[in-house]
């Protein structure tokens, strides 16, 4: 948790954060509006392919800027109500930000290695982080919202969002980070390997 904190004091992570932030707030408001002229009967959002790609390649202050580019389309273009946007809040971070944590705990080195896909094992383990992250927020966010509505958690309805978005969020999502990986762009990485446990 103390790393989280940490950012906010560096100038250059408070940038990744806004710079994070737009990316996402841009993006996610072209599709807000596409949506409102085409009806997405499949329920993807290519957008959240960003998510974990930002996260894992930025950071803790890519994840935050995630977060909070979605809460300003969320309260300005969705018009959620404060509860259901502060909630997606702590979900995109989450999103976000597991898969950085995740990948720096899963490295079999001692050295942490930047996150790139250059071979089989690197491809295998980020489907594999990708599948954990996505499957757990999927749960997590189908709860909370019947909670908060008062709604019955549809099985068909979260098991369709779930292999739509994920089958085709994988893909772009991989295309995203060898991109990425070309650029003189550099990733965000630990000192040492981290512990999950200790957020």
């Amino acid at each position: 948790m103390t790393e989280i904190f940490s950012i906010i004091k560096r100038k250059d992570e408070r940038n990744k954060i806004l710079i994070s932030g737009i990316i996402i707030f841009i993006i996610s408001l072209i599709s807000e509006l596409i949506s409102l002229r085409i009806s997405n009967m499949l329920m993807i959002r290519p957008e959240k392919a960003l998510f974990p790609v930002l996260g894992l390649y930025l950071g803790p202050s890519g994840a935050l800027g995630v977060a909070i580019g979605s809460l300003i389309i969320d309260v300005s273009i969705c018009k959620y109500s404060l509860s259901i946007a502060m909630v997606n809040f702590c979900l995109n971070f989450f999103y976000s930000y597991a898969p950085y944590k995740l990948w720096y705990t899963f490295n079999i080195k001692d050295k942490c290695e930047i996150p790139n896909l250059n071979n089989i094992r690197s491809i295998l383990k980020y489907i594999f982080i990708i599948f954990i992250n996505y499957l757990s927020v999927s749960l997590i966010s189908e709860l909370s919202l019947s909670v908060l509505l008062g709604q019955n958690i549809n099985i068909e309805i979260m098991i369709l969002r779930f292999l739509n978005n994920y089958n085709f969020q994988v893909i772009l999502e991989m295309l995203i980070l060898i991109i990425l990986s070309t650029t003189d762009i550099k990733p965000h990485i630990p000192r040492s390997k981290t512990n999950i446990l200790k957020m």
